[in-house]
């Protein structure tokens, strides 16, 4: 039986690394994007005629977001959410993932900041995806976490519309995410 694959993720972590919105932009258009663009047509040959071909998805995979946008306010967090959905759309990746929240990785303020950012980053672009992990088998389920996310998701959803119905099927909760997935480092 030949190998089948789900899923190919262009990943890049930039945890760490800057300390500003206008670090990590600058960062991923000006090196990060040239090196995916040289391996996107790569891609895009395996899926469309080669060994990757019932692949249904190439996705831009960045570390959990809240890890290195812990100090930044809620414009600042927008403003790089648009950034990454067009960086994605740029490329032709489908999904852009890594709008996400470790229980176990960031203090409190750092995800109740990125929690209440959280609605207008998901409705206000149209290929980023996210999710929230509350909880895990070691740390147990960080309630106040879990209802902070409730109220993100129920504020995403809350207008009865297609965009909102959208960016709501984008977003996720989790408990006991695995640890090497590209968004959870």
């Amino acid at each position: 039986m030949p190998t089948r694959f789900r899923t190919v993720s262009l990943g890049y972590d930039p945890t760490g690394l800057f300390s500003t919105p206008e670090d990590v932009l600058h960062t991923l258009e000006e090196n990060v994007e040239p090196k995916i663009r040289q391996l996107r047509p790569e891609l895009s040959k395996l899926r469309d005629g080669g060994t990757l071909s019932d692949l249904p998805s190439i996705r831009l995979a960045l570390s959990p977001m809240v890890m290195w946008t812990k100090n930044w306010d809620a414009n600042d967090l927008l403003r790089a959410a648009q950034f990454v959905d067009s960086f994605a759309i740029r490329l032709d990746c489908e999904f852009a993932g890594g709008i996400a929240s470790v229980s176990t990785h960031v203090d409190g303020s750092g995800i109740s900041n990125f929690l209440s950012a959280l609605p207008a980053m998901l409705r206000d672009t149209r290929r980023l995806c996210g999710f929230v992990q509350v909880g895990t088998t070691d740390h147990g389920v960080n309630i106040d976490l879990l209802h902070l996310a409730a109220q993100a998701l129920k504020e995403i959803a809350l207008p009865q519309d297609t965009k909102s119905r959208e960016a709501a099927a984008r977003f996720a909760v989790v408990c006991n995410s695995v640890s090497n997935t590209p968004l959870c480092r």
